[in-house]
């Protein structure tokens, strides 16, 4: 998040306008807790209000099943939520197809 904050606080317009999605590669998450999904949704939420989409990539099955059942997927969007990293960055292409962002 720290990268992140200093990125869209630089003077810079052209970074400010790159900086448009954060993917985060979860492939070694086998499983979640309460606080690490409430960690998820501070990030989300601190993201969002940066005008910042946060992607998900990579989470096994059980991870995916607690998300859901604390509504985090609803929150954060099933859309935004990908097997690889590679479907994740495919998709903000896709989301942003025709504007000046870059993923």
């Amino acid at each position: 998040m720290e990268w992140v904050r200093v990125e869209v606080d630089t003077s810079n317009e052209k970074v400010r306008e790159r900086v448009h999605s954060v993917f985060l590669d979860m492939s070694n998450v086998v499983n979640i807790d309460t606080s690490e999904l409430v960690g998820l949704e501070e990030i989300h939420k601190e993201l969002a209000s940066l005008g910042i989409q946060m992607a998900i990539a990579s989470l096994g099955w059980q991870a995916i099943q607690k998300m859901k059942l604390a509504h985090v997927v609803d929150r954060i969007g099933e859309d935004w939520i990908f097997l690889t990293v590679g479907e994740a960055v495919e998709g903000c292409l896709t989301a942003h197809k025709g504007s000046a962002m870059e993923c």
